[in-house]
């Protein structure tokens, strides 16, 4: 039997053993935690309150991963961004800004936060610890995995932004999908990106449409596939994409689908996710110096682990 993409991923991070830091947290982290370290997905890096998590692990456990002591950090992380934070006590035993401490200095090769934490505050996190790459903003996308192996490449797509941008600009818009067809390619996708819209081909007209044509402008010089604007069953429906849009080479065969604002991209994903039962991984916070990734607050303990593999895979040998 051939191996899902999940299967794939979590194989290739088992090769790297990356140092990954993860938030302490309820049970779900706890039953992470023992599949990452039964299946040398990573080393587990735990970051929070020492005595608390030592009460909550078993001993085995416990052998098993480092513990970042968010209070015995605190004053390494005052002293490391006193000139760059307001109000920087507010943050300094904060894990998920202890987590970004330690990926910002290179203690450990990525981190995964959020699972009881809102996206806002790990994106918050992102930025002010560890930052972007040169003007790139940054954004949010799932890679999302259907059972149904004609969509996409082999069920998978990579959506976004479906997590930080409220309404991207034009270039914007070209950074999100240049971030997103990279990712892709790094889980072994083919980058094949659709600019998603109501409109497809010019078949309606406004401001919404040529915001996303004008970011097609800005790649013209793309090393992937890319075309826009279209509808979603233009994009991914072969039959509907030849019908609708017959000269492009993206209609019909997208695996990457690049949403006009945040609020289609996280309706979108969520209504793949509940309603189509695609399995979702993420956000994955792409334009940023360093793997830092965030979860639903909904994960359960698959997730994390996907998470976590993942995130192995985003880190510089």
């Amino acid at each position: 039997m051939k191996s899902t993409i999940l299967q794939e991923i979590k194989s290739k991070a088992a090769g790297l053993h990356k140092r990954i830091a993860l938030i302490a947290g309820d049970s779900r982290v706890s039953e992470a935690l023992s599949i990452i370290t039964e299946n040398r997905i990573a080393i587990p890096v735990l970051v929070g309150k020492k005595s608390e998590i030592e009460n909550q692990l078993s001993g085995k456990q416990l052998r098993e991963i480092e513990i970042a002591d968010t209070a015995e950090l605190k004053e390494q992380f005052i002293a490391r961004y006193e000139n760059r934070i307001k109000n920087i006590g507010d943050c300094s035993e904060n894990p998920v800004y202890i987590a970004a401490m330690l990926v910002e200095s290179g203690a450990v090769a990525g981190a995964v936060a959020g699972a009881d934490s809102p996206t806002a505050e790990v994106a918050r996190a992102a930025l002010k610890i560890i930052g972007t790459i040169g003007d790139f903003p940054m954004s949010g996308a799932f890679l999302m995995v259907s059972d149904d192996k004609k969509l996409g490449y082999g069920g998978a797509f990579v959506f976004s932004d479906c997590a930080v941008i409220p309404r991207p600009d034009s270039y914007q818009l070209a950074c999100i999908a240049t971030d997103a067809a990279n990712l892709a390619r790094l889980l072994g996708i083919e980058p094949v990106v659709a600019m998603l819209s109501y409109s497809t081909n010019l078949s309606a007209k406004g401001k919404e449409v040529e915001r996303i044509r004008d970011a097609l402008e800005f790649l013209k010089t793309a090393d992937f596939a890319v075309d826009g604007e279209m509808q979603l069953d233009a994009a991914i429906v072969k039959e509907i994409g030849k019908r609708k849009y017959p000269e492009s080479k993206v209609a019909g065969r997208a695996t990457v689908l690049i949403f006009p604002d945040l609020n289609s991209g996280n309706i979108g994903y969520k209504l793949a996710e509940r309603i189509g039962k695609m399995k979702a991984i993420g956000p994955i916070f792409l334009g940023i110096k360093k793997p830092f990734n965030d979860l639903s607050r909904g994960c359960i303990a698959g997730d994390i682990v996907n998470s976590v593999a993942l995130t192995s895979l985003m880190c510089p040998c």
